[in-house]
């Protein structure tokens, strides 16, 4: 009986794995993506859960996982990383960004966004703001050398040692949280706040509005500090904590692209002043040869 269970949940997986777009056989580091898919509630073959999972096995399986011998770029330190675009987007609302099939775009992955969509410029052109559909990008993979050691706390995490190279890509998974990466031959998922200063900063961000909002309950209550629902998030105060966070997030953005449009005008006016200088120097030569070439120069000789 034991064995007949043990292959009819071999059947079972194998016919997930093959819904999900994974072989086996030939990727059994992704054995993870059967199970979390099997787990899931509701569990596959629920047609969300397969979407979402077939998703996740697809950005696992895309080929040019970089190896020891061919390393990528390190990450970006503010949580941006660039994409490729895979095909032509023709924006049909102002806050969207059209871009071309095979053009690199700079996206901003921390900063709120629709589902689905991403905060994101042309590397060619910084200065033009919009939101790119995610679907459309194929983000460039980063390699990241580990603090410290990790041995995997969930089903689908990449464990690793002080001084490993991982393999990253950021961009690849809708959660911010985590990134897609790979090390020693095994890929998963891999926590941010263990390898990104970025997303420690965002982590400190989250924890200074809850204790704001600690403080705020603590001295609105009456008499002796009480465990309240306020104090241990009722859902107003969720509520409350999660839109300061987006208004801080928002500040802050507006600020990065209050920053980059600096730098543009400045880049600007500096190419404008290098013309001019250009142009002076060209005046003046052209003068120089002016006064070679009349016939009183020769008198001089």
């Amino acid at each position: 009986e034991a064995s007949t269970a043990g292959g009819a949940v071999g059947a079972i997986s194998a016919e997930c794995a093959s819904s999900l777009g994974i072989d086996l056989e030939t990727n059994p580091d992704l054995d993870w993506v059967v199970h979390r898919a099997l787990s899931a509630k509701p569990a596959w073959p629920a047609p969300q859960t397969t979407v979402t999972y077939a998703a996740l096995a697809a950005a696992a399986l895309s080929p040019g996982w970089p190896s020891t011998a061919r390393p990528a770029s390190p990450p970006e330190e503010d949580g941006t990383y660039f994409a490729t675009a895979e095909a032509d987007f023709v924006s049909e609302d102002p806050m969207e960004l059209a871009f071309g099939a095979g053009e690199v775009l700079r996206a901003s992955g921390d900063v709120p966004a629709p589902v689905g969509w991403v905060l994101a410029a042309r590397e060619r052109a910084p200065g033009a703001l919009g939101l790119a559909p995610r679907a459309y990008l194929r983000p460039h993979f980063a390699t990241v050398t580990a603090p410290s050691d990790f041995g995997g706390v969930d089903v689908g995490d990449v464990a690793f040692a002080q001084g490993d190279v991982l393999h990253v890509q950021p961009g690849a998974l809708a959660a911010r949280a985590y990134w897609l990466g790979s090390n020693r031959g095994r890929r998963g998922y891999v926590a941010r706040y263990l390898i990104d200063p970025a997303a420690n900063s965002i982590a400190r961000l989250a924890v200074s509005c809850i204790l704001a909002h600690w403080r705020r309950s603590r001295a609105s209550a009456p008499g002796p500090l009480t465990t309240t629902p306020a104090m241990v998030g009722a859902p107003a105060t969720a509520a409350e904590m999660e839109d300061d966070l987006l208004q801080l997030r928002r500040r802050e953005v507006e600020l990065s692209l209050r920053e980059a449009r600096v730098g543009v005008r400045e880049m600007q006016q500096n190419l404008r002043e290098k013309e001019s200088e250009l142009e002076a120097r060209e005046a003046a030569i052209a003068a120089r040869e002016s006064a070679v070439s009349s016939p009183s120069a020769g008198l001089l000789g």
